[in-house]
């Protein structure tokens, strides 16, 4: 009980909560992740994550709102490689699929498996809406770099292209995570060139 109180103290529990809710999510799975479960793996009292989660669906929120900043993250680390703007949508794409192949029980609970009621955690919308702002920057900078031969695109042009693009690579990686679509995801290099293949396949006109 002194180590429970002592990461409280420090403002420890939550992030240990997390951590310990993270590695059963990906070690056995989201039946196993329960409040309980995850009390047990931080080495602290069945009541302590209370403190910090309403109910279960509310760990499982949070979970999956650092997921999408990781996948932000990914992103971000990939578009900064490339200086065309085409590239970077590219680049940004691959590293969508390969987010999640790399982390597959996570990319599931970020959009909605086990999650009831997703609209209610606010934590959760911002990070996916934050994620998703990446295909649509990604997007709108392709066009720029087009210049007045597009003639520009108004806001809600812009959008659909970007839930175009944000449905290509989420479809891409479900059906790659499901077994739908066969990828070379035991040799790193030609996993990356399959997928950029794909993608720039589909988007010869973006």
């Amino acid at each position: 009980m002194n180590g429970e109180v002592q990461t409280e103290a420090t403002g420890g529990l939550k992030e240990r909560l997390l951590a310990a809710g993270r590695e059963i999510l990906e070690k056995r799975g989201l039946e196993a992740l329960s409040l309980r479960a995850v009390a047990r793996a931080a080495g602290v009292s069945h009541m302590a994550p209370y403190r910090h989660f309403a109910d279960k669906d509310a760990l499982l929120a949070a979970i999956a709102a650092r997921g999408f900043s990781e996948l932000t993250e990914a992103m971000d680390r990939a578009a900064a490689g490339e200086s065309d703007a085409m590239r970077r949508l590219e680049a940004i794409g691959v590293a969508y699929v390969l987010f999640a192949l790399d982390n597959p029980a996570l990319y599931r609970l970020m959009f909605g498996a086990g999650i009831g009621n997703m609209a209610r955690f606010e934590e959760l919308a911002q990070a996916g809406a934050a994620a998703f702002s990446h295909c649509r920057e990604a997007l709108a900078a392709v066009q720029a770099e087009k210049g007045a031969s597009t003639g520009g695109q108004s806001d809600a042009a812009l959008r659909t292209g970007a839930i175009t693009l944000w449905s290509l690579v989420h479809g891409l990686a479900s059906l790659a995570l499901d077994g739908r679509v066969s990828l070379p995801t035991d040799d790193p290099t030609a996993l990356r060139a399959a997928i950029e293949s794909i993608l720039t396949s589909c988007l010869p006109n973006t």
